[in-house]
């Protein structure tokens, strides 16, 4: 599963769900699921998959990049107004015992969160090389952690 979320009216901040829809478009065997944010109640469908991938933009990150998320008590960790992907990890784990082989973040810059829905044309590269990344990842996780 690949759970793309962020605010698609916040500019580039709306790059993870840009990035899943075309995913969605590319790999229909793959199932796909966008949202503005996280949020406790997913936790129960992403217990159901072996590999799950969230895909977030971030501010901090200069080129598109995957990595391994590990949970976190949700409890001591997390509020219900800054759910982690990580924190929801940890949420599933507690509540359905998963036994996933991976979780993975695949992190896309942005460059600009300003009000409205057009990306910068910087982050929309990093959209372009995110899905390839994301590709990878799907059909093997470990090659693309290694590189």
């Amino acid at each position: 599963m690949v759970v793309g979320y962020g605010n698609s009216l916040r500019g580039d901040d709306g790059a993870g769900i840009e990035a899943v829809l075309r995913v969605a478009q590319e790999c229909p065997w793959v199932d796909t699921r966008t949202c503005h944010q996280l949020e406790p109640e997913l936790a129960e469908t992403i217990a159901l998959y072996e590999t799950v991938v969230f895909v977030d933009a971030s501010a901090v990150a200069s080129e598109p990049f995957i990595e391994t998320l590990s949970p976190v008590e949700t409890l001591r960790e997390s509020t219900m107004h800054a759910f982690t992907a990580e924190a929801l990890v940890g949420l599933a784990n507690e509540l359905y015992e998963t036994a996933w082989k991976s979780v993975l973040m695949l992190h896309l810059p942005a460059a600009s969160i300003e009000f409205g829905e057009r990306k910068s044309e910087e982050t929309e590269r990093f959209i372009e090389q995110g899905v390839e990344l994301l590709k990878q990842a799907l059909s093997d996780p470990a090659r693309v952690l290694q590189s």
